[in-house]
């Protein structure tokens, strides 16, 4: 793969290079290896390895990022939005640029309202998307919760206290007025030792008056909602009493966080 005198790397590639891991440059299957995006001005032949899109870099900054020269992250997230051309994984690709700590929601809005390129579906899936998600297939869960459950914007990954003050966990998905738990539990946790504590996790949370379902690999949207909707079920219909709180007790163990944006005004690449 060369690039061209004025040309960049962009998409999934770039957002790669800047940090954002879960950009692997392998298609859906898991599998098959995607092309290299590039940007020229210039017409260029694709390879076997690397595919040119056409378009004008005049008025956008380029950075040399591990020695490749590449578009700014706002217009490598747009580009990428722009190739999946689909509401869940333009969702998906804003999640996993801001869960790098390379962007956030707000340099993305503003990028997006600046420049014309697939604004309609960058904007609707600013909507959806969450700066708390950790992984693609848990930010997939949240809209199948959201879109095909049609249940409210679940909280993501926020901290659970009992009233002592001890930290119950970090779960994927919790609905706050119900208690309902969502966990996307991927190849990770199929040992033994892990799901061991899985059990004792979901036994936990029980106990302290919290619902939790589980979501692995393979599971289409139809299995999801069921589970889902008998999680909400269980919840309504229990009996333990609400034991938990995300409002830090007296005595509670606060870890200290910033901001997304906060974080990239101390130490990342300006904005676009």
């Amino acid at each position: 793969m060369r690039v061209d005198a004025v040309g960049a790397v962009t998409g999934w590639a770039a957002l790669r290079l800047y940090g954002a891991a879960f950009f692997d440059g392998l298609a859906p299957d898991g599998r098959t290896t995607m092309p290299v995006p590039l940007v020229s001005p210039h017409h260029l032949a694709d390879t076997a390895d690397s595919i040119t899109s056409r378009a004008s870099l005049a008025g956008h900054r380029l950075w040399v990022v591990q020695g490749v020269r590449c578009v700014g992250v706002e217009r490598a997230v747009v580009d990428e939005i722009a190739r999946v051309d689909d509401l869940r994984e333009a969702v998906v690709v804003i999640d996993m640029a801001c869960a790098a700590r390379i962007t956030s929601l707000a340099r993305i809005r503003s990028y997006a309202e600046r420049h014309p390129r697939a604004r309609a579906l960058v904007l609707s899936a600013l909507a959806l998307a969450s700066e708390h998600s950790l992984s693609p297939q848990e930010t997939r869960m949240r809209l199948v919760w959201v879109l095909d459950a049609g249940w409210p914007e679940p909280a993501c990954n926020r901290i659970v206290y009992a009233p002592s003050g001890q930290i119950l966990g970090r779960p994927d998905l919790l609905d706050m007025e119900t208690g309902v738990v969502g966990e996307y539990n991927g190849a990770f946790h199929r040992g033994r030792a892990r799901h061991r504590s899985d059990v004792g996790r979901a036994e936990l949370f029980r106990s302290h008056g919290l619902e939790p379902f589980e979501v692995v690999a393979g599971d289409g949207p139809e299995v999801q909602i069921a589970r889902m909707r008998s999680a909400r079920e269980r919840a309504l219909g229990g009996v333990t009493p609400r034991r938990w709180t995300t409002d830090p007790p007296p005595g509670a163990l606060v870890p200290a966080e910033m901001s997304v944006d906060e974080e990239l005004d101390l130490h990342a690449w300006p904005a676009d």
